[in-house]
């Protein structure tokens, strides 16, 4: 008996290890890589704005993510608006010299053309994003409605970096109401 008590704590033996290499050789995953996560990296500051010109019927408001990293300034403005139906004003975004527009996604009125927004860049630097704004550029075509406009910026490398103390955006709405914002940029 004792022979054959041998025998089977050997065999379980030998299975335990052959179970426990293969649970180790199946269980890999190639593809698996260190897990960093993406939500508010480099977020250096969230900045609230709202702008709105009742006799006009226009309004918006939003937020400016502002994100950085050693040699770089992103920002990300999500702006909710409202045009009035007589307003042929619109909103407008003046974005200061320091950052370039790298995309406008504009859903006003649910239309994802582009006759409803467009850019303008100025010779001294900085820019300008229209929505719903007839003056100046004969595509847009301007009516009342709503919709989202998410603005993608980032620094051009014009302006250094460690030479900004502050990104000053100025919000208008119908061309009559103004909204500054002032990011401060700490260094």
């Amino acid at each position: 008996m004792k022979k054959n008590h041998k025998i089977y704590i050997t065999i379980l033996s030998f299975v335990l290890l052959i179970t426990t290499i293969a649970y180790i050789a199946l269980d890999k995953d190639e593809g698996y890589h260190e897990y960093r996560n993406p939500v508010n990296n480099g977020l250096a500051s969230l900045t609230k704005f709202d702008a709105a010109c009742s006799d006009a019927g226009t309004s918006v408001e939003g937020i400016i993510f502002l994100t950085r990293d050693k040699n770089s300034l992103s920002a990300t403005v999500v702006a909710d608006l409202i045009v009035g139906g007589a307003d042929d004003m619109g909103v407008e975004f003046s974005i200061p010299a320091g950052l370039d527009v790298d995309k406008v996604l504009c859903s006003f009125n649910d239309d994802t053309s582009s006759k409803y927004a467009y850019v303008r860049a100025w010779p001294d630097g900085g820019h300008s994003i229209y929505i719903a704004k007839a003056h100046g550029s004969p595509e847009v075509i301007t009516i009342g409605g709503s919709g989202t406009a998410v603005i993608e910026l980032h620094s051009n490398g014009k302006i250094k970096l460690e030479d900004i103390d502050s990104l000053d955006f100025v919000i208008l709405t119908a061309n009559k109401t103004r909204n500054d914002i002032s990011i401060q940029i700490t260094h």
